[in-house]
């Protein structure tokens, strides 16, 4: 039964689109727009979850997070399935994004406990961040704006977008936006979002689209509270296999940590790290 039902859903994740093609052409819309509608990832990922594939359960309900990030219940059941991984920071930032979104939830006994403890996070981090960068901590005063151009910047997406390859390449690491080097806190309306959905919607677009759809399993972002103001916390995991960054004419770029900096690695010297983190890992 369980052989059924992954051949089931991976027939919908692969095919999907292709399923739905004629109840596309006849509403007038695109099939992998319809396919990503919640109720048909919902059931993908009910499917995964019968068969027992609690990671590839995270990599569907993560796609539907990106594109609808305050929909009721998927921030949810993202809590409870890193919950059964033993990631319990990932589920504790999960919850709390489904208690903005949902005032029952939220009003939960126990998720009220959780959402006071979370709350105490403020001063660590504050105190973290005056205490300034480290190889595992980096700020980034804005995730698009320019402030010496007055002007949107495809370089500064990157730079955001460098930092988090090289965390995920290395050991990890935590990247706070809207926080300048020097450590003031700046807060996120520089960017000039609508909505801090706006925002996390734009920076998961941006992973999806620079880095790939496997970077979901190493990034989680939420907004916090601090000062008066909101920053976006990035909270990157060691990856399993080696992570690139597309620049340019979608070449592929390789970075890791390198004390508090980010670092370049190409030729022979890229093949000798990866061959040491990576492959060495996966056997």
């Amino acid at each position: 039964m369980t052989n059924a039902l992954d051949q089931c859903a991976a027939i919908w994740e692969n095919h999907g689109a292709e399923i739905l093609r004629p109840v596309a052409d006849a509403v007038g819309r695109a099939a992998p727009d319809i396919l990503s509608m919640p109720e048909y990832q919902f059931e993908i990922a009910n499917l995964w979850q019968q068969a027992g594939h609690t990671d590839k359960e995270i990599e569907v309900l993560e796609f539907l997070r990106g594109r609808f990030p305050r929909l009721q219940g998927v921030n949810r059941r993202l809590g409870d399935c890193y919950a059964l991984t033993g990631d319990l920071d990932a589920a504790a930032l999960r919850y709390q994004d489904e208690a903005y979104c949902d005032e029952a939830f939220k009003e939960d006994k126990i998720v009220r406990a959780l959402l006071w403890k979370c709350g105490n996070r403020e001063e660590s981090l504050a105190d973290r961040i005056k205490s300034g960068e480290t190889p595992t901590l980096e700020f980034k005063s804005s995730l698009r704006w320019n402030i010496h151009k007055n002007a949107f910047d495809k370089d500064i997406e990157n730079s955001v977008l460098k930092t988090i390859v090289a965390f995920c390449n290395t050991k990890g690491g935590e990247l706070l936006i809207g926080v300048k080097d020097n450590g003031e806190i700046l807060g996120l309306d520089i960017d000039n979002f609508k909505n801090a959905d706006k925002f996390l919607l734009h920076l998961t677009n941006l992973l999806l689209d620079r880095i790939g759809p496997d970077i979901v399993h190493s990034v989680q972002s939420e907004i916090v509270p601090i000062q008066g103001k909101s920053i976006c916390r990035v909270i990157c995991k060691q990856s399993k296999q080696e992570v690139w960054l597309k620049l340019g004419s979608n070449l592929e770029h390789f970075f890791i940590r390198f004390g508090p900096s980010s670092l370049e690695l190409t030729g022979s010297a890229a093949i000798g790290y990866i061959r040491e983190h990576f492959d060495r890992r996966a056997g």
